[in-house]
């Protein structure tokens, strides 16, 4: 399975790579387009989802609210658990890129039928409710397709034999680490075991990448991706370093 590339923010925002990755045309690597088609309902669930009619006022009784909050907490924990399963592919400095594109079609199937369950399920409330979901989906789909970018971009990188590739795919890896420290609402996780820490040896090695590539004379092509990772990187850290008093990037 193949997808476009396109990156994001740890906000959850979706960025398009404009000119940065030119020089990957007539590589290994190509654009594709983001399959479209809508995966199977979750059958076993959807008995539960059903459309629920209001009474004759436009009102809702207390058991249609009870429901609907519980099928909300069970669309929440189904996003907790499928950002688990995507940050389960980045361990200690590795990302498992392979491992990755081997279940990319499984995953994307899960994450278009947590989406569809949503629509379902969200439709008869209202927009404040909807929101709450719909932005968390949002966000843990932008993880989603910041694994693709970074999956097809490593096989590109990490086969270059050129020192200051090998940096750009080190700089990717770490912004897949930074992502680690955020919760499925994009929220950083900062009662996460040596969070101060983690933190601050990021933030340590990325200005050691910036050093580094700094001495190298590379193409403007390379550096824009470069510096397009390097803002990423700088964005998360400070949205982290806002949860630590008196730390500054």
């Amino acid at each position: 399975m193949r997808f476009s590339l396109f990156t994001m923010t740890l906000t959850g925002v979706f960025n398009v790579v404009e000119g940065s990755f030119m020089e990957i045309k007539g590589s290994n690597i190509s654009s594709h387009e983001i399959l479209p088609q809508r995966s199977p309902p979750m059958l076993p669930q959807m008995s539960k989802f059903r459309s629920t009619e209001a009474d004759s006022d436009g009102t809702f009784d207390d058991t249609f609210w009870s429901d609907r909050f519980q099928e909300i907490r069970f669309l929440e924990e189904k996003l907790e658990f499928f950002l688990e399963e995507l940050k389960s592919f980045i361990y200690g400095r590795q990302f498992d890129s392979a491992g990755f594109h081997f279940l990319a079609d499984s995953l994307f199937s899960e994450l278009t039928n947590i989406r569809d369950l949503a629509e379902i399920t969200l439709s008869p409330l209202k927009g404040t409710l909807q929101g709450t979901v719909f932005a968390q989906l949002r966000y843990v789909t932008s993880v989603f397709y910041l694994l693709v970018d970074s999956a097809e971009l490593l096989d590109f990188y990490l086969v270059k034999n050129g020192p200051a590739q090998k940096l750009v795919a080190r700089l990717i890896i770490l912004n897949l680490k930074l992502m680690r420290l955020f919760d499925s609402q994009g929220r950083p996780i900062s009662s996460r075991y040596n969070y101060i820490d983690s933190v601050a040896r990021l933030a340590t090695r990325k200005k050691e990448l910036e050093d580094k590539f700094g001495g190298f004379k590379v193409s403007n092509r390379l550096r824009r991706v470069f510096d397009f990772y390097s803002a990423q990187a700088d964005a998360s850290l400070s949205t982290l370093a806002e949860t630590i008093p008196h730390f500054e990037i």
